[in-house]
């Protein structure tokens, strides 16, 4: 663990340096809270012993901005170092963000059995760190995998509509035209029944991989839905990019026309 130490008196950060090298802890040394800050940000520490009367800044206000400078992810625990124990001083350190009193002189097995107090506080926390973050990305896979298609990775009913009605009124507001296309493979009855469910769900993820390459232009608004064997897809195109990209669709998929043997190929 590395420790920061704030104390303006030499001869307190000799004996409190000694006990914490002899706990085997690593120590660094500020001797006013401006310095402590600098210290806290530049050195990471993991505990933070704090004088509170200090010169150029005192403990209460580099505790502050310490604690300014940690995210919800990271918490240090202050622990203050004063002579004062009246109640009032002990409540300002802990509005300041202080976690914990240590009373001059400050003893070896009260240091010690504080720091241990510390770490199984800060262990606890980065365990629920750790949860909250995979429970968050169990939740984002979640919530992208209810408004999928589970064989087309392309959006569902559910996204569609929540698209559609999204940009219909921004269309709305903003006084733009809105296009759906939709893509639908003629034939598909006779492919699937040539080549089996398995070969008609091939065509159809092949069919979508091939529309999500081509669909990265930023003017064009995806989610699309798949059907059963049909494709939409939402787009704010002016007119003439809208009739080029039609003819690529019709374009698409003539590849597929050589691998059937059948009297209609199929045709997107």
């Amino acid at each position: 663990m590395k420790v920061l130490v704030a104390e303006d008196s030499r001869v307190n950060l000799m004996v409190i340096e000694k006990y914490i090298k002899s706990m085997g802890h690593e120590i660094v040394t500020a001797e006013n809270g401006k310095v402590a800050v600098e210290k806290f940000k530049a050195e990471k520490p993991d505990l933070v012993l704090m004088d509170v009367v200090m010169p150029i800044m005192d403990g209460h206000g580099a505790t502050k901005l310490i604690k300014e400078n940690c995210d919800d992810k990271q918490w240090v625990p202050v622990i203050f170092l004063t002579s004062m124990q009246n109640d009032e001083d002990l409540a300002n350190g802990i509005k300041a963000g202080g976690d914990d009193y240590l009373k001059k002189p400050v003893s070896k097995i009260v240091l010690e059995a504080k720091i241990h107090a510390m770490e199984r506080i800060s262990d606890m926390q980065k365990a629920l760190v750790n949860v909250t973050s995979q429970l968050e990305e169990a939740n984002s896979a979640l919530e992208k995998l209810s408004g999928e298609d589970g064989l087309t990775k392309l959006a569902n009913r559910r996204n569609f509509d929540e698209t559609f009605e999204t940009e219909w009124r921004r269309a709305h507001r903003d006084k733009t035209e809105l296009s759906l296309i939709m893509v639908d493979i003629d034939h598909f009855k006779l492919y699937n029944d040539h080549y089996g469910h398995q070969g008609g769900d091939d065509c159809l993820k092949d069919v979508a991989g091939n529309l999500k390459k081509m669909l990265k232009d930023p003017e064009i608004l995806l989610p699309g839905m798949a059907g059963r064997n049909s494709f939409f897809f939402f787009l704010e195109l002016q007119k003439i990019k809208l009739f080029c990209l039609l003819i690529i669709f019709a374009k698409l998929y003539e590849k597929k026309n050589s691998f059937m043997k059948l009297q209609k190929p199929v045709i997107v």
